[in-house]
């Protein structure tokens, strides 16, 4: 009669004394209610892991070991894929912290509107500048300095509401997308905006089909090779507006929902394939399309039939990560094909790029002093089109210049091509 057990969030538990002590006998079954991950992709194997679990805090894997690092409702995560060991947490409404020392310790960083944001309030970094992340909350607010401070950027915006997405572009971190969480909204009530000056000025980005679409959006993801290319998702129960593409920078948009079973698209995301592949994740799993499918299929073969609230794509290591609610977190492997661009392995050298941003387009490349021979230098832009190479000779100065003054405003791609590996430097011309 004294032994009791209780199921909650974080699995099973067992006391054989009425209820005074608990041991906790569910170590093997995974049953986390995640609403986000962050990861590293500083190593191929992608091993520095940071979740967001519902009522069990963020949690940090690390290799194999698992830790406990906030608590509470454990929500968006991201890590910083130019410096690992910073990394950002947060749990609910908004309560945002950062390391800088892979975990171990935290500071709070709160945007000004941290207490007035959506359940899991979306924070994002910027795909170029090392520093700068964009929270959401009634306003989208950028902060230049790892959240020390924050500037509000969306004074254009009307109609605002709670944001739930935001998307900055990966080859100009001028365009972003602004998504306003709102399921109470009216018919061509503006639910997206979209900024090319980094917050200067806002337009509506809804058009066409998205006018007569009231559920609420869920998520949005810009394609890294082909940047006028984007894809949103909606949540609710209405079988023909589930998940729209714009291949014009949000001028026109087309549905694309059909095939997909009549439950919420919670999340979606570009593959970054040739064949242009897209997934989704529902509240039934993982389904997936490219120019070869002939629309939607089943992307789940051994995952648990369960809700997926976050899936990440890693192209250079042909991997998909998927955010489960109630299963943990899972793995896979892309279906289509990723270009050469884009499996990068790279080698653990101390290089580095100045000025980045460049306003002339000539960048510096500070190479390593001893231990390896010149490099060849390759720039591609970010459709994977090569714009510059040339051989560094070893009797060359260790800082060598690039010149891309030719070229026009963007991110471009340094590859270092040594005999054992690559070393991989994103730049951004800026005039």
């Amino acid at each position: 009669t004294d032994t009791i057990f209780n199921g909650n969030d974080g699995g099973l538990y067992e006391s054989t004394n009425g209820g005074t002590s608990w041991k906790l006998i569910s170590n093997d079954i995974h049953a986390l209610e995640l609403y986000r991950i962050g990861s590293s992709v500083a190593d191929s194997s992608l091993s520095l892991l940071y979740t967001g679990a519902q009522d069990n805090g963020v949690n940090e894997m690390n290799s194999t070991t698992w830790t406990r690092v906030i608590q509470g409702d454990g929500m968006t995560c991201q890590v910083n894929p130019f410096n690992a060991n910073i990394a950002y947490g947060s749990w609910q409404y908004g309560n945002v912290k950062r390391t800088e020392d892979y975990g171990n310790s935290w500071s709070s960083i709160y945007p000004p509107s941290y207490n007035t944001v959506n359940w899991t309030a979306p924070f994002v970094l910027d795909p170029f500048l090392d520093m700068t992340i964009y929270f959401g909350g009634t306003k989208i607010y950028r902060s230049d300095n790892n959240g020390n401070t924050w500037t509000n950027i969306s004074a254009g915006i009307k109609n605002q509401q709670i944001l739930s997405a935001i998307a900055v572009a990966p080859d100009d971190n001028q365009v972003i997308f602004a998504v306003l969480g709102n399921d109470q909204a009216q018919p061509g009530e503006p639910i997206m905006w979209r900024t090319t000056n980094g917050g200067k000025t806002w337009v509506s980005a809804v058009k066409g089909p998205l006018l007569n679409v009231v559920s609420y959006q869920t998520g949005i993801d810009i394609d890294r090779r082909n940047p006028a290319n984007s894809v949103i998702s909606f949540s609710g129960f209405d079988a023909a507006r589930k998940v729209f593409i714009t291949k014009d920078t949000g001028a026109t948009w087309t549905n694309i929902s059909t095939g997909l079973p009549n439950v919420p698209v919670d999340c979606i995301a570009f593959e970054n394939s040739i064949e242009n592949g897209i997934f989704a994740g529902t509240d039934v799993g993982v389904f997936y399309m490219n120019d070869n499918t002939g629309g939607w299929i089943p992307y789940n073969t051994g995952l648990p039939n369960v809700m997926v609230d976050q899936i990440e794509v890693f192209p250079a290591y042909n991997k998909i990560r998927a955010a489960t609610y109630g299963r943990g977190v899972w793995d896979g492997t892309l279906y289509g094909t990723i270009s050469g661009i884009e499996k990068i392995n790279d080698l653990k050298i101390d290089v580095k790029v100045f000025p980045n941003p460049s306003n002339s387009g000539v960048f510096n490349i500070q190479l390593p002093t001893s231990g390896y021979n010149h490099p060849q230098v390759t720039v591609y832009n970010i459709m994977g089109q090569m714009v510059v190479s040339k051989k560094v000779s070893d009797a060359e100065d260790n800082t060598i210049a690039v010149d891309l003054s030719s070229v026009s405003d963007g991110i471009y791609i340094i590859n270092l091509n040594y005999p054992d590996g690559l070393v991989t430097k994103k730049v951004q011309v800026m005039r």
